[in-house]
Formats: C-alpha cells, structure tokens, sequence
C-alpha cells in the first residue's frame, strides 16, 4: 500500500507518518515545495540551513522528506533541476537538531487548502 498525501516542511502529518510506518503503509509526498502556495523557497530557516549544508532549498527540503520516511514526487521541466533535486543521495543528512527545527514550520494553512485529512470520516 501506498499513501500519496500533500506534504512539506509547512504541512505535516505526524499521526499519518506513525500510522503508516506502523503498518507497513509506503508514505509518498507530493508538493514538497508547496508549489508556489507558500513561500518555502524563500523560508528563513531553510535558507538558514541551505548554506549551512551548502545545498538549495529544494535539496534540504527533499532530504528532510526522504529522512521523514517519504518518497517525493515533484514535478520540473527542466533536466538541470530534475539533476539537482536528487543531488541528496551523497552522503547528505539533516542532522537531528535540525530536523526538529524543520518540524516547527509545520502550520495548518501549509499547503493548497484541500480538507484535512484528519477530518475525513
């Protein structure tokens, strides 16, 4: 099984991500960067951490979603950026620390407005 559901360092669901890692359910995050919704690209904290790890907001937030138990899926037109968004498999981890800082930008207007998945019966 599969649970393709909206997810981003501004929209999480922490008790679906227990959830499915508890049964064995795949996590797969789609609109990692918000999609121009919100202004993640441009996220102090993330910025913060881009130079400290020396990668684009776009690799620090891939990374924290694969760290989270996630598979990605994002959509570009370009094969440059296709390179860059999985230039997060050298070696480069968020640290713990940082992880739960990333944590804290979680919000309940993060993403595209669609009903909570909390809410549905």
């Amino acid at each position: 099984m599969v649970n393709q559901i909206e997810a981003s360092p501004y929209l999480q669901w922490f008790n679906i991500i227990k959830y499915c890692q508890d049964n064995n359910i795949a996590l797969q995050a789609y609109s990692p960067l918000g999609s121009g919704l919100m202004d993640v690209k441009n996220d102090a904290l993330l910025l913060e951490l881009s130079a400290k790890y020396q990668k684009d907001v776009g690799q620090v937030v891939f990374r924290y979603l694969i760290q989270k138990g996630y598979a990605v899926a994002y959509k570009t037109t370009t094969a440059k950026r296709m390179e860059s968004n999985q230039d997060i498999f050298d070696g480069f981890e968020l640290s713990t620390e940082d992880m739960t800082k990333i944590d804290t930008l979680n919000r309940l207007d993060g993403g595209w407005g669609l009903p909570s998945p909390y809410d549905l019966p």
